[in-house]
């Protein structure tokens, strides 16, 4: 009996981490260890086993912003992370701040572009936003692996039509 109990007793303390995945183990409130695949032995009531996804998707990102030129627009897309540092992705607002810091990104590159610009070249404002989000997502453990731009919409309004009237025509 006394054998039975200590197999099941050692069993509850193993854990198993699955490919895509990294789990963080935390002792006392603080990062002890990380497992990246295999069995992870944790001491209950002593450790606390956080699993992070070494991939995740942020989507859908929908972004109003301002052009240069002052049109209103809405930028859509999406955006592959990577984890980089399974420690500082534990925290359970790095998904919620990860697209936060996007979508801050890509109203920013928007403020900087003028509306023909976006119709002709959307990728400048995902390559602009790219470039822009490397150092906020390095200091939530992330790395920017993909960002697309899906589209770029904006609304016919009034003022729009009018601002439209008093371009020069281009060629």
């Amino acid at each position: 009996m006394a054998v039975l109990t200590l197999a099941v007793g050692a069993a509850s303390m193993l854990r198993a981490v699955g490919p895509g995945e990294v789990v963080v183990v935390r002792r006392r409130g603080s990062p002890a260890r990380t497992r990246r695949r295999g069995l992870l032995m944790v001491l209950p009531g002593l450790d606390e086993a956080v699993r992070v996804p070494v991939h995740f998707d942020v989507t859908p990102l929908v972004v109003p912003a301002r052009t240069a030129d002052g049109v209103d627009v809405r930028i859509e897309g999406a955006a592959h992370l990577q984890v980089v540092d399974p420690v500082r992705a534990t925290a359970s607002e790095t998904r919620h701040r990860a697209g936060q810091v996007l979508e801050g990104a890509l109203a920013e590159a928007a403020v900087h572009s003028w509306l023909a610009d976006l119709a002709r070249r959307r990728d400048s404002v995902r390559d602009r936003a790219a470039a822009a989000v490397t150092p906020e997502l390095r200091a939530l453990g992330l790395e920017l692996d993909t960002l697309v731009v899906d589209a770029i919409e904006l609304n016919l309004t009034p003022e729009l039509l009018a601002w439209a009237d008093r371009r020069p025509p281009s060629d």
